[in-house]
């Protein structure tokens, strides 16, 4: 279903399947019953979508551009769709917040995108399963996107990885130990170390040429990990330290106070 204008549906409690759709373009989208919309799609214009009772949308996709749409009743997600399902925000006043998300278990293949200054906030995110692809695009040096993970302290899910572009930003500020994740970044991203951190196993972190890794906590390259980046600048107390098989390779400049 595709609409401009309000779209009332007072009495929908579910919609499941894959070829369900709502697609609101302007306007008003109320369903004040839906509890359960799951392994469809749901795309959100510039319009305001009033869900206040969804609470499941396991295996649905998920698209805001133009507008915001906040589900504080959504504590876990679980792909039992079979197929992969994004959750994106695009556009400069686009935002897509999931307040109370604790749990996100890709299955088979899940995406989490935010792009052309959208912002995704998964702001009680303490757990990732399955494969799961994070990558934040921003515009330009004034316009970025960001991807929001404050609760996230532990990223060891191999099947995790992190992308950023053009000015794209994933925030993980109290993370403390990551583990076999990839992190790719490209033009103008920068992927900030924070102070919590204190490990990095076998994690591959690959910067393009204007990619740079900001060092704020302890980067401490172990067992066999390998951080590659073209650029590394250390802030304040921040140190890094490489196991005796890890790698630390870096392609361009490195700056702080090292010893």
């Amino acid at each position: 279903m595709s609409f401009l204008g309000e779209l009332r549906l007072p009495a929908l409690t579910e919609l499941d399947g894959a070829g369900n759709e709502l697609n609101f373009g302007i306007g008003q989208l109320l369903v004040p019953k839906l509890a359960r919309f799951t392994n469809g799609k749901l795309v959100i214009g510039n319009g305001v979508a009033n869900l206040p009772a969804l609470n499941n949308i396991d295996g649905l996709s998920v698209t805001v551009s133009g507008s915001s749409l906040e589900l504080p009743g959504i504590v876990s997600y679980v792909n039992n769709s079979g197929l992969a399902p994004t959750l994106e925000a695009t556009g400069a006043a686009a935002r897509l917040g999931f307040p109370n998300l604790t749990l996100f278990d890709a299955k088979g293949l899940s995406f989490i995108n935010a792009t052309n200054q959208g912002t995704v906030e998964l702001g009680g995110l303490t757990e990732i399963l399955g494969a799961t692809i994070f990558t934040a695009t921003g515009v330009g040096p004034t316009q970025p996107s960001f991807i929001k993970l404050p609760a996230l302290t532990r990223l060891t899910n191999s099947l995790v990885q992190l992308t950023e572009t053009t000015n794209g930003d994933i925030q993980i500020p109290n993370l403390t130990l990551l583990q076999n994740i990839g992190i790719q970044q490209s033009a103008n991203a920068t992927f900030t170390v924070p102070p919590s951190l204190t490990y990095v196993v076998n994690t591959s972190l690959i910067g393009a040429p204007a990619g740079s890794v900001v060092n704020e906590g302890t980067l401490s390259a172990q067992n066999t990990g390998t951080l590659i980046a073209r650029n590394v600048a250390l802030n304040g107390s921040g140190t890094i330290a490489v196991g005796p098989a890890a790698t630390l390779e870096v392609r361009g400049d490195f700056t702080g106070n090292t010893t």
